[in-house]
C-alpha cells in the first residue's frame, strides 16, 4: 500500500509541478488579432468571430483543464478507471477463466479489496495519463503545423540559440531558460515598437511601469521574514500583487504581438499581390517586418517551452509511476503471477510505444527541427538518446522484477556502494 500511494504521491508533484507555469503568469500567445488568416494562431481574436481562435483553446484546455470541465477529467481519468476496472470485474465474475485474472492475495477479503481497488486504479490512473499526454501533443501539433503553413516559418529559421538539450533541460525549480527567453522576448519587443509606432503607443509604457512596479514589490518580499510577528500574511499579500502586476505584463506582450501579427499578416497579402520593388523605403519596411517577426516567434517559443515542460512531466509522472507500481506487485505475492507479469508486460510495451512516438513526432515536427536548426522529418541523436533513457529505468526494473539473474546483476553493481555508503 505504501508503494501505491507513492505511486501516486509521485504522480501528483509532476503533474502539478508541469501547472506552475500554467496560470496567469505564464508565457500568452498574440491576443485581439483582427486579420482573419492569422486568427487561428491567436489566443484571442477580435470581434465575433472568436470561434477561429479554437486551435489555441482547445490546446490550452487540454494543458491545463478549467473547473467547468469536469467532463474533460472524467474523459482522461475516470473513465480509463472505470472501463479498466468494470471489464475485469465483469470477466472475473462471468467468464470460465475469470479467475485467472483476479486478484487475489493472503489478506481477508475485505484488504484484498482494497489492495485490488488500489492496483487498478494505479493502473488506469497510468493509462489515463498516456492519454493526456497523447492528447496534448495532438492539439499542439495543430499549432505547430498552422505556423509552418505561414511565412512566419521563416522567422523561426532565422532565431538562433536554440536546440533541443536546452529545450529538454528546463527544471522544475531552476527557471534560467525561462528568464533567458523572457528578456529575449521583452528585447524584440522593445526593437519591434522602435520600427513599429502602432506598439509603442500605450503597451509600452504600461509594460514599463509595470515592471518597475515588480522590482518594488520584489524589494518588499526580500525583507526579513519574522514568524512571530505577523510579518507572513504581508508578505503574502504582497506576493500575489507581485503575481497579479505580472500578469499584467505578460497581457501587455500578448496584445503587442497581435498587432505585430497582424502587420505581418497584412504584409504577407501585399507580398503576394504586389511585386517586390527596389527603393529605400521598401528596406525600411523589410527592416519593421525582420523586427516584428522576431517578435511573433519569440512569444510563441516562450509558449512552445511551457507546452514541452507540460509534456516532460507527464513523461516523468508515467515512468516512475510504473516503476513504483510493478515494486508494488511484486514485494508482495500477489496471484496469479503469470497474470500479472503479462499484465505489466502489456502496460510497460504501452507505455514506451506511446511516450516513443510522441518524442519521435516532436523531433520530426517542421516547426521545432526550424527552431532547432535540424532537418524536418529526420530523427536525429537527441531523439535515441531521450527514448532509451525514458524506457531504459522501466525496462530494466520489469526484467530484474521477472528473472533472478539480471536482479542478482544489479545488486552486484550496487553492493560495492551500499557498503560504502554504510562504513
Amino acid at each position: 500500500m505504501l508503494l501505491l500511494l507513492a505511486a501516486w504521491i509521485w504522480w501528483a508533484f509532476h503533474v502539478s509541478a508541469g501547472a506552475t507555469l500554467l496560470d496567469g503568469r505564464r508565457p500568452r500567445l498574440p491576443r485581439w488579432v483582427r486579420n482573419e488568416r492569422v486568427q487561428f494562431i491567436a489566443e484571442e481574436v477580435t470581434g465575433c468571430s472568436a470561434k477561429r481562435a479554437y486551435i489555441v483553446s482547445e490546446l490550452l484546455d487540454a494543458l491545463l483543464p478549467s473547473d467547468a470541465s469536469f467532463g474533460h477529467v472524467l474523459r482522461q481519468y475516470l473513465l480509463p478507471a472505470a472501463l479498466s476496472g468494470g471489464a475485469l470485474l465483469l470477466l472475473a465474475a462471468s467468464a470460465p477463466w475469470g479467475a485467472w485474472l483476479k486478484l487475489m492475495t493472503l489478506e481477508s477479503h475485505g484488504f484484498e479489496t482494497v489492495l485490488g481497488v488500489l492496483c487498478w486504479l494505479a493502473l488506469a490512473g497510468i493509462i489515463g495519463t498516456t492519454f493526456r499526454l497523447w492528447e496534448i501533443w495532438i492539439k499542439a501539433r495543430r499549432l505547430l503545423v498552422m505556423l509552418d503553413s505561414l511565412p512566419l516559418r521563416a522567422g523561426f529559421r532565422r532565431l538562433e540559440g536554440f536546440s533541443w538539450k536546452p529545450l529538454w533541460r528546463l527544471g522544475l525549480v531552476s527557471m534560467t531558460e525561462f528568464q533567458r527567453i523572457l528578456a529575449r522576448v521583452r528585447e524584440a519587443h522593445k526593437l519591434a515598437a522602435n520600427e513599429l509606432s502602432s506598439l509603442s503607443a500605450d503597451v509600452v509604457d504600461h509594460g514599463r511601469k509595470a515592471v518597475r512596479g515588480i522590482f518594488d514589490e520584489l524589494l518588499e518580499v526580500r525583507r526579513p521574514f519574522l514568524p512571530f510577528l505577523g510579518n507572513w500574511h504581508s508578505r503574502r499579500s504582497k506576493e500575489l500583487e507581485l503575481i497579479t502586476e505580472y500578469q499584467k505584463v505578460q497581457a501587455d506582450i500578448a496584445a503587442a504581438a497581435g498587432r505585430a501579427l497582424d502587420y505581418l499578416a497584412a504584409r504577407w497579402e501585399q507580398g503576394e499581390e504586389k511585386p517586390r520593388r527596389r527603393s529605400r523605403e521598401e528596406v525600411t519596411e523589410e527592416v519593421a517586418d525582420r523586427a516584428c517577426e522576431k517578435f511573433v516567434c519569440l512569444v510563441y517559443v516562450s509558449f512552445l517551452l511551457v507546452v514541452l515542460l507540460r509534456m516532460r512531466t507527464l513523461i516523468l509522472a508515467v515512468g516512475g509511476m510504473y516503476v513504483l507500481v510493478l515494486l508494488a506487485m511484486t514485494v508482495y505475492p500477489f496471484q496469479p503471477r503469470a497474470a500479472i507479469a503479462a499484465l505489466l508486460a502489456m502496460l510497460l510495451v504501452y507505455i514506451i510505444a506511446v511516450v516513443t512516438l510522441v518524442l519521435a513526432q516532436l523531433h520530426r515536427d517542421a516547426t521545432l527541427s526550424n527552431l532547432t536548426n535540424t532537418t524536418p522529418g529526420e530523427l536525429g541523436s537527441d531523439f535515441w538518446i531521450r527514448a532509451t533513457s525514458f524506457a531504459a529505468l522501466p525496462l530494466i526494473s520489469f526484467l530484474a522484477s521477472q528473472f533472478p539473474q539480471v536482479n542478482r546483476l544489479l545488486y552486484s553493481w550496487l553492493e560495492p556502494a551500499l557498503q560504502a555508503l554504510n562504513k
